[in-house]
């Protein structure tokens, strides 16, 4: 059974939640769903509509993982690198506001 969000074991989406406040933004409904799905070891598939924030949404959950994660020279030095997010767009006109995003 996976541990809930905010336990010792599974990452709190608190810390991007302050980070969307700090902006004078709110994360969406779906977007803090998304994370705590992420977190809990789910996968799925994300389709909405181009401005919805539906990038935010998809690497929230691998950040706060990543934010969770100790930061030590050996630790980045010796890890595994698994795939965790896939992000496809349609055409070059999408792609590359996205890429500029997730940067």
């Amino acid at each position: 059974m996976k541990s809930p969000v905010g336990s010792p074991r599974t990452p709190s989406d608190k810390p991007l939640a302050a980070w969307f406040k700090s902006q004078g933004w709110k994360p969406l409904p779906f977007q803090r769903e998304l994370w705590r799905h992420y977190l809990h070891g789910h996968s799925g598939l994300l389709h909405t509509p181009t401005g919805s924030g539906k990038t935010l949404a998809a690497f929230g959950g691998p950040l706060l993982e990543a934010l969770a994660m100790p930061t030590t020279a050996s630790s980045k030095k010796n890890a595994t690198r698994e795939l965790k997010v896939l992000s496809t767009a349609a055409e070059k006109a999408v792609s590359n506001p996205k890429l500029r995003s997730i940067k």
